[in-house]
Protein backbone atom coordinates (compact mmCIF):
# COMPACT_ATOMS: atom_id res chain seq x y z
CA UNK A 1 0.00 0.00 0.00
CA UNK A 2 1.44 3.39 -0.93
CA UNK A 3 2.16 5.99 1.77
CA UNK A 4 0.96 9.57 2.13
CA UNK A 5 1.71 11.88 -0.76
CA UNK A 6 3.15 15.35 -0.31
CA UNK A 7 0.53 18.04 -1.07
CA UNK A 8 2.55 19.27 -4.05
CA UNK A 9 2.76 15.72 -5.42
CA UNK A 10 -0.98 15.25 -4.91
CA UNK A 11 -1.72 18.40 -6.95
CA UNK A 12 0.50 17.10 -9.78
CA UNK A 13 -1.26 13.75 -9.55
CA UNK A 14 -4.67 15.46 -9.71
CA UNK A 15 -3.71 17.11 -13.01
CA UNK A 16 -2.55 13.78 -14.44
CA UNK A 17 -5.59 11.99 -13.01
CA UNK A 18 -7.98 14.49 -14.60
CA UNK A 19 -6.24 14.17 -17.97
CA UNK A 20 -6.36 10.37 -17.91
CA UNK A 21 -9.93 10.31 -16.58
CA UNK A 22 -11.11 12.58 -19.41
CA UNK A 23 -9.39 10.24 -21.88
CA UNK A 24 -11.50 7.37 -20.55
CA UNK A 25 -8.97 5.39 -18.53
CA UNK A 26 -10.32 3.28 -15.69
CA UNK A 27 -9.70 4.20 -12.08
CA UNK A 28 -7.73 0.98 -11.59
CA UNK A 29 -5.41 1.73 -14.52
CA UNK A 30 -4.84 5.29 -13.31
CA UNK A 31 -4.14 4.01 -9.79
CA UNK A 32 -1.44 1.68 -11.12
CA UNK A 33 0.26 4.47 -13.09
CA UNK A 34 0.18 6.94 -10.17
CA UNK A 35 1.10 4.33 -7.56
CA UNK A 36 -1.94 4.84 -5.34
CA UNK A 37 -5.02 2.79 -4.49
CA UNK A 38 -8.18 2.75 -6.60
CA UNK A 39 -10.01 4.16 -3.55
CA UNK A 40 -7.59 7.12 -3.50
CA UNK A 41 -8.31 7.70 -7.19
CA UNK A 42 -12.04 7.66 -6.42
CA UNK A 43 -11.56 10.20 -3.60
CA UNK A 44 -9.35 12.38 -5.82
CA UNK A 45 -11.96 12.28 -8.59
CA UNK A 46 -14.58 13.55 -6.13
CA UNK A 47 -12.29 16.49 -5.33
CA UNK A 48 -11.63 17.16 -9.03
CA UNK A 49 -15.37 17.13 -9.84
CA UNK A 50 -16.05 19.48 -6.93
CA UNK A 51 -13.38 21.89 -8.20
CA UNK A 52 -14.82 21.71 -11.71
CA UNK A 53 -18.30 22.54 -10.41
CA UNK A 54 -17.02 25.45 -8.31
CA UNK A 55 -14.99 26.76 -11.23
CA UNK A 56 -17.95 26.48 -13.58
CA UNK A 57 -20.19 28.33 -11.11
CA UNK A 58 -17.63 31.11 -10.66
CA UNK A 59 -17.15 31.39 -14.42
CA UNK A 60 -20.92 31.39 -14.94
CA UNK A 61 -21.49 34.04 -12.25
CA UNK A 62 -18.69 36.16 -13.67
CA UNK A 63 -20.12 35.90 -17.19
CA UNK A 64 -23.55 36.95 -15.93
CA UNK A 65 -22.02 39.86 -14.01
CA UNK A 66 -20.19 41.03 -17.15
CA UNK A 67 -23.35 40.82 -19.25
CA UNK A 68 -25.36 42.68 -16.61
CA UNK A 69 -22.72 45.42 -16.54
CA UNK A 70 -22.95 45.77 -20.33
CA UNK A 71 -26.75 45.94 -20.14
CA UNK A 72 -26.46 48.62 -17.44
CA UNK A 73 -24.23 50.74 -19.69
CA UNK A 74 -26.53 50.38 -22.68
CA UNK A 75 -29.59 51.18 -20.58
CA UNK A 76 -27.91 54.30 -19.15
CA UNK A 77 -27.16 55.46 -22.70
CA UNK A 78 -30.77 54.86 -23.76
CA UNK A 79 -32.01 56.89 -20.80
CA UNK A 80 -29.57 59.70 -21.61
CA UNK A 81 -30.72 59.78 -25.24
CA UNK A 82 -34.37 59.65 -24.14
CA UNK A 83 -33.89 62.76 -21.99
CA UNK A 84 -32.01 64.47 -24.83
CA UNK A 85 -34.80 63.64 -27.29
CA UNK A 86 -37.32 65.50 -25.07
CA UNK A 87 -35.39 68.79 -25.18
CA UNK A 88 -37.01 71.56 -27.21
CA UNK A 89 -35.83 71.77 -30.79
CA UNK A 90 -34.48 75.18 -31.71
CA UNK A 91 -34.13 76.20 -35.32
CA UNK A 92 -32.94 79.49 -36.65
CA UNK A 93 -33.86 80.97 -39.97
CA UNK A 94 -33.55 84.26 -41.70
CA UNK A 95 -36.62 86.23 -42.65
CA UNK A 96 -36.65 89.09 -45.09
CA UNK A 97 -38.49 92.15 -43.96
CA UNK A 98 -38.95 95.84 -44.68
CA UNK A 99 -38.52 98.78 -42.35
CA UNK A 100 -38.59 102.51 -42.88
CA UNK A 101 -34.89 102.33 -43.62
CA UNK A 102 -35.26 99.63 -46.25
CA UNK A 103 -34.97 95.88 -46.59
CA UNK A 104 -33.57 93.88 -43.69
CA UNK A 105 -32.80 90.28 -42.93
CA UNK A 106 -33.90 89.27 -39.47
CA UNK A 107 -32.79 86.06 -37.71
CA UNK A 108 -35.73 84.24 -36.12
CA UNK A 109 -35.41 81.42 -33.59
CA UNK A 110 -38.23 78.92 -33.48
CA UNK A 111 -38.56 76.62 -30.47
CA UNK A 112 -40.56 73.44 -30.84
CA UNK A 113 -41.45 71.28 -27.83
CA UNK A 114 -40.85 67.57 -28.28
CA UNK A 115 -42.36 64.50 -26.60
CA UNK A 116 -39.27 62.35 -26.82
CA UNK A 117 -38.35 59.54 -29.18
CA UNK A 118 -40.11 56.33 -28.07
CA UNK A 119 -37.38 54.20 -29.69
CA UNK A 120 -35.17 55.00 -26.70
CA UNK A 121 -37.81 53.72 -24.28
CA UNK A 122 -38.05 50.56 -26.41
CA UNK A 123 -34.30 50.18 -25.93
CA UNK A 124 -34.69 50.58 -22.17
CA UNK A 125 -37.40 47.91 -22.18
CA UNK A 126 -35.17 45.52 -24.15
CA UNK A 127 -32.43 46.05 -21.55
CA UNK A 128 -34.87 45.33 -18.73
CA UNK A 129 -36.17 42.21 -20.51
CA UNK A 130 -32.63 40.96 -21.12
CA UNK A 131 -31.65 41.57 -17.49
CA UNK A 132 -34.75 39.70 -16.27
CA UNK A 133 -33.95 36.81 -18.59
CA UNK A 134 -30.36 36.58 -17.33
CA UNK A 135 -31.52 36.64 -13.73
CA UNK A 136 -34.30 34.12 -14.40
CA UNK A 137 -37.01 36.55 -13.32
CA UNK A 138 -39.34 35.74 -16.22
CA UNK A 139 -39.31 31.98 -15.97
CA UNK A 140 -42.32 30.07 -17.19
CA UNK A 141 -45.42 29.65 -15.09
CA UNK A 142 -45.26 26.76 -12.69
CA UNK A 143 -47.83 23.99 -13.08
CA UNK A 144 -49.45 24.95 -9.77
CA UNK A 145 -49.82 28.59 -10.84
CA UNK A 146 -51.40 27.49 -14.10
CA UNK A 147 -53.81 25.16 -12.28
CA UNK A 148 -54.89 27.98 -9.95
CA UNK A 149 -55.43 30.32 -12.90
CA UNK A 150 -57.55 27.73 -14.75
CA UNK A 151 -59.56 27.10 -11.57
CA UNK A 152 -60.37 30.80 -11.26
CA UNK A 153 -61.44 30.98 -14.89
CA UNK A 154 -63.79 28.02 -14.35
CA UNK A 155 -65.18 29.59 -11.14
CA UNK A 156 -65.91 32.75 -13.10
CA UNK A 157 -68.21 30.69 -15.33
CA UNK A 158 -66.03 30.27 -18.39
CA UNK A 159 -65.60 26.97 -20.18
CA UNK A 160 -62.05 25.74 -20.60
CA UNK A 161 -61.52 23.61 -23.69
CA UNK A 162 -58.54 21.35 -24.04
CA UNK A 163 -56.77 20.75 -27.29
CA UNK A 164 -54.34 17.95 -28.06
CA UNK A 165 -50.88 19.11 -29.06
CA UNK A 166 -49.33 17.23 -31.96
CA UNK A 167 -45.96 15.80 -31.08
Amino acid sequence: MPGQRHPDQREKDLVELARRYLQGETQTAIAEVLGVSQQQISDDLKLIRKRWRESALRDFDEAIAQELAKIDLVEAEYWQQWERSKLPKRTKRNEDGMTEKGAIVKEVTIEENKCGDPRYLDGVMRCIERRCALLGLDSELKYQDLSIAIGRVIQAGYVVQTQAIAA
